[in-house]
């Protein structure tokens, strides 16, 4: 069993595009039933044995990244209605390299950042800085992705997508959410 702080932050991008293309893992959303973006699904792990098996967690961490991601996408494409509003990431998800290059990449047109602090590390604590940014935003006017914050200690860095993975996860990204009723 894997538990969710023990996952590898590092990932090898070729099991990423060998999972991407053969589509033999998924794990739908069904943890609270009757929320999200797929409220009608059911919990089910195609593949479980082939992530039981690889005991470095590599796959378990590709799983879960491609199953948050895919259900981020998703909710921010609801919310957003169309409009390619850029993406400010926080808390774990700026942390992950993984998830912010599948997020990336699932939403090409539209920008992802995080905030990076001046060590170079992802801020994932932010529900103050990110209240502060949303403040700031209000008060200037200019959205917190176009903010100079750099004074206060914070960069906002691009996620860019990578262009070998965008159509294998719109492929996947389908297929998830046929499996998720």
């Amino acid at each position: 069993e894997f538990g969710l702080d023990s996952l590898p932050r590092r990932y090898d991008p070729g099991t990423l595009r060998d999972v991407i293309a053969a589509r033999e893992i998924f794990v739908t959303p069904g943890v609270a039933a009757g929320t999200g973006p797929f409220p009608r699904s059911e919990s089910n792990v195609k593949g479980m044995d082939k992530v039981m098996a690889d005991r470095s967690g590599g796959l378990a961490s590709i799983a879960l990244n491609l199953t948050t991601s895919v259900m981020s996408a998703t909710t921010i494409d609801l919310v957003a209605g169309g409009v390619e509003t850029p993406v400010v990431l926080s808390a774990g998800g700026a942390a992950d390299p993984l998830y912010r290059l599948l997020l990336a990449s699932l939403m090409p047109g539209r920008e992802v950042y995080y905030i990076e602090d001046d060590s170079g590390q992802p801020v994932t604590e932010t529900t103050s800085a990110g209240g502060f940014l949303v403040g700031l935003e209000s008060l200037k006017g200019t959205p917190a992705y176009s903010l100079d914050v750099s004074d206060i200690g914070y960069r906002l860095v691009r996620s860019h997508p990578d262009e070998d993975l965008i159509e294998g996860l719109r492929v996947y990204r389908a297929r998830f959410q046929e499996l998720a009723g």
